[in-house]
């Protein structure tokens, strides 16, 4: 019988941690603009506090939004909440019409507001706060690794982009901006916090990062838009949001996971960064995957890569979100 009972409450147990409630909320306001987080929340015991995922878009800082299908997927909130957390999921504002250093300052901002408020009407821990982004929303999650108060408990960077802005393979001040990309930027200068996009060519703003891309002007774009602006004056303003030059030793840990096919960012850039937190004794894994390209766990759960890559990012977070 004490074995049936034992089997029975794991049950029970179980069906609490799939019921996921899902509530969005406007966190700040700016200029009538109001920027949102979606908040996926478990089904806890009475008096327990959540962990809380704070998870970032990806989108390369002009695209996205904070419930994409891969912002976190699906499967992924399933998982978490599963674990007793819940997970944030933020909108930001989004560039040309805005620079990095705004972005940030969304972050920084939904990371107050979940501390401060989002405390006070649900169940989360305040203090227990895993930072987690893909691509452009892991460069960010990087970032908050230095720009955050209190720091995070742990980052999970998932191919980010980027830990060195002034890598000369990612981002070239010397050159200047064609009258094309220049064009493409002022279609786009519009004050958004969230872009559902598409994968066609047609897509405004999915030209303007292949633009961007193309010229290695996503650096520029991000902290300047000033084609008369010194290569010197950029590079001095990039330093400020590559994570590689402001780590120190209480970083938080980091878990960064990239393909070895990705396309769209260069692993040699988690490699970078690993050897920085390497430098300054920082908790860290470095998961290189070789075969697999950009967004590689956009995928089913059932599949290897997902399993082996994103479940053991939540296991390393797991163990200082305590």
């Amino acid at each position: 019988m004490s074995k049936l009972l034992l089997l029975f409450f794991a049950s029970i147990i179980s069906l609490m941690n799939a019921t996921i409630t899902s509530r969005t909320y406007t966190y700040k306001t700016v200029d009538s603009l109001n920027i949102e987080a979606i908040v996926h929340s478990p089904t806890l015991p009475d008096g327990q506090l959540s962990p809380v995922y704070m998870a970032i878009h990806a989108g390369g800082f002009i695209m996205g939004a904070k419930d994409n299908k891969d912002s976190p997927s699906k499967a992924e909130i399933e998982e978490l909440c599963s674990r007793g957390w819940t997970v944030v999921s933020i909108d930001y504002r989004l560039a040309p019409a805005v620079l990095l250093e705004d972005i940030v300052q969304d972050v920084q901002d939904a990371y107050a507001w979940i501390r401060n408020e989002l405390s006070q009407i649900q169940p989360i821990n305040p203090d227990l706060i895993t930072v987690s982004g893909k691509s452009a929303g892991g460069g960010l999650a990087l970032i908050s690794g230095y720009k955050l108060t209190p720091r995070p408990r742990a980052i999970i960077a998932f191919y980010p982009y980027c830990s060195n802005y002034n890598d000369i393979a990612v981002s070239d001040p010397t050159t200047q901006p064609s009258e094309e990309l220049l064009t493409l930027m002022s279609e786009a200068d519009e004050s958004v916090s969230a872009y559902y996009y598409t994968n066609t060519t047609s897509d405004p703003r999915r030209t303007l990062w292949a633009k961007l891309t193309a010229e290695k002007k996503g650096g520029w774009v991000m902290v300047s838009r000033d084609p008369e602006e010194s290569a010197e004056s950029i590079v001095k303003k990039l330093k400020v949001f590559s994570a590689i030059d402001n780590i120190d030793q209480d970083y938080p840990p980091t878990y960064l996971t990239h393909g070895m096919k990705d396309g769209v960012v260069l692993f040699s850039q988690s490699i970078q960064m690993a050897e920085k937190l390497q430098e300054y004794n920082v908790d860290f894994k470095l998961d290189l995957i070789y075969g697999n390209g950009h967004m590689y766990d956009n995928r089913s759960p059932s599949e290897k890569a997902w399993k082996n890559h994103v479940l053991s990012a939540f296991d390393f977070a797991a163990k200082y979100m305590k």
